[in-house]
């Protein structure tokens, strides 16, 4: 297989692992916003949460325009965390703003460390910038949060 496919299916791998990351934040905000007590923090979590749509939308037309298929799951790792917010929501597990934002906290700086991982792969300098404002994004979602902690 001559290298630029294999760079290419490297290319879309790497951005389709980053999709699928996306796209498990999307849902975590779901569950966050219906959680949030506060309106300023139901609105900043919205907010947050069309980031990443916006996000997946852009990864999403970037894999079609390479000539690719977006994957639009969430893998195993997103049906798992997803299975585990709602059996905490079944248990009624109650949380205030400040533990409600100290986990999402958690989770935006996990979903970095992640997409981090995926800038050491080889990606072509478009996917290179479109993850690199993805990160970007994220990392001012963590300011937000700090910011609205109390």
């Amino acid at each position: 297989m001559p290298e630029e496919i294999i760079n290419k299916n490297r290319v879309v791998s790497t951005l389709n692992e980053i999709l699928k990351q996306e796209h498990m934040s999307i849902d975590s905000y779901n569950d966050f916003i219906a959680k949030a007590k506060n309106t300023d923090t139901r609105q900043l979590l919205q907010n947050m949460q069309q980031d990443h749509k916006d996000h997946a939308s852009t990864l999403t037309t970037h894999i079609q325009n390479l000539g690719a298929a977006p994957q639009e799951d969430r893998g195993l790792s997103g049906v798992i965390s997803n299975t585990m917010m709602e059996f905490g929501s079944l248990l009624g597990i109650e949380t205030d703003n400040n533990q409600l934002l100290e986990k999402l906290y958690t989770k935006e700086k996990n979903g970095i460390k992640e997409t981090e991982k995926f800038m050491n792969q080889k990606l072509d300098q478009r996917s290179k910038k479109i993850v690199t404002s993805l990160l970007s994004t994220r990392k001012d979602h963590l300011k937000k949060i700090e910011n609205n902690l109390k």
